[in-house]
């Protein structure tokens, strides 16, 4: 049989098998001690490494300081440092219930990832970043929820937030931009216009002549194909919508030029 990984615990020489239940009676009617231990050394077998001993422990898994008070558990830690073992446990309610405890247990080992959970498939490392992960997400939807319920009874109360004028201030800068923008394309027209064969200069081309010419972009800078694509295609729009005009005068006037 090939040798599966456990994923991050590669240089592990040996497993260390940690079994738990509560009390004798949930041994009896849960996943008692044999079915864990059974459990633990089909896992070591699929790894192909050797099994250095299972502890076997009845004590509750509540609370952080059951970390120090569980004989069994230190004695299955003190074995991983010696022999440089991995730690497995049928799930991680096997090791504890309380996460600050189950840190404090990956604290004791010589890597951060020598603990396994067989259910869970997965080492400590993955199982502390998606519960890090989970909690931070749950306490910004909370952030979230409280600020949007103050601010809902604020309103309620007959607050008014931000700036009254903001939209009037938003629709002056945008009017101001949009006239500054207009400009900017007629200047560009202005400078196509007495260009032989603008209409075949690229975008690149086009960039290079305004940069000569001297003019600049609305923040003052230099003109790149990227820069110049929007503005150029307005100003060619309005060299073309004078040359239809021009076309529809002499259509209109048949003696237009003549004079």
């Amino acid at each position: 049989m090939a040798k599966r990984s456990a994923g991050g615990h590669d240089g592990a020489k040996v497993i260390v098998g940690y079994a738990r239940v509560s009390t004798e009676d949930q041994g009896k009617h849960g996943v008692s001690l044999d079915i864990q231990e059974i459990a633990i050394r089909n896992f070591a077998e699929d790894l192909q490494l050797p099994v250095a001993f299972v502890y076997r422990e009845v004590a509750t898994g509540a609370g952080a300081s059951s970390v120090h008070d569980r004989e069994v558990l230190q004695m299955a830690l003190r074995k991983c440092r010696e022999q440089d073992g991995l730690l497995v446990v049928w799930n991680w309610s096997r090791l504890s219930r309380n996460a600050d405890a189950v840190d404090l247990i990956h604290e004791l080992l010589p890597d951060r990832d020598r603990i396994f959970s067989i259910e869970e498939s997965e080492g400590f490392e993955r199982a502390a970043k998606r519960a890090r992960f989970a909690k931070a997400q749950h306490e910004r939807d909370l952030i979230s929820q409280r600020t949007k319920e103050g601010m809902a009874q604020k309103k309620r109360d007959g607050a008014v937030f931000g700036n009254a004028k903001i939209k009037q201030v938003q629709a002056s800068g945008a009017e101001g931009m949009s006239r500054k923008a207009e400009a900017l394309v007629l200047e560009i027209a202005k400078i196509l216009r007495s260009t032989p064969g603008q209409s075949d200069l690229t975008q690149q081309e086009v960039a290079d002549l305004l940069n000569t010419r001297g003019l600049r972009t609305g923040h003052g800078g230099l003109w790149t194909m990227g820069r110049v694509r929007t503005p150029l295609n307005k100003a060619r729009a309005v060299l073309l919508a004078e040359e239809d005009a021009d076309n529809t005068q002499i259509d209109d006037d048949p003696l237009f030029g003549l004079f």
